[in-house]
């Protein structure tokens, strides 16, 4: 309900199973692979994660847990990274 709130429709939800489970499939080892489920942006407070989506080719936009612009980051990302959508379906 909560993210309905700010209009955000959730198309489901990734746990260690399932992520496990994925990852198999397509012989990756890493913490967290979003492409894997459509997920085009990972949001998350962690290094190693960051190097993994450098590592891997995903989008991580790192957040510190003492960022508190954390909100406006996350936003503008958003903004970019659908400005960078909208000029690559373009060509």
């Amino acid at each position: 309900m909560w993210f309905a709130s700010f209009g955000v429709r959730l198309e489901g939800i990734v746990n260690q199973v399932r992520h496990q489970t994925a990852l198999a499939d397509l012989d990756i080892d890493c913490s967290k692979y979003p492409p894997a489920f459509g997920i085009d942006l990972l949001v998350d407070d962690a290094e190693g994660v960051e190097l993994e989506g450098e590592r891997l080719g995903f989008s991580v936009l790192r957040i510190k847990e003492d960022d508190d612009a954390w909100c406006s980051r996350v936003y503008l990302a958003v903004i970019e990274f659908e400005s960078r959508a909208c000029i690559t379906d373009h060509r």
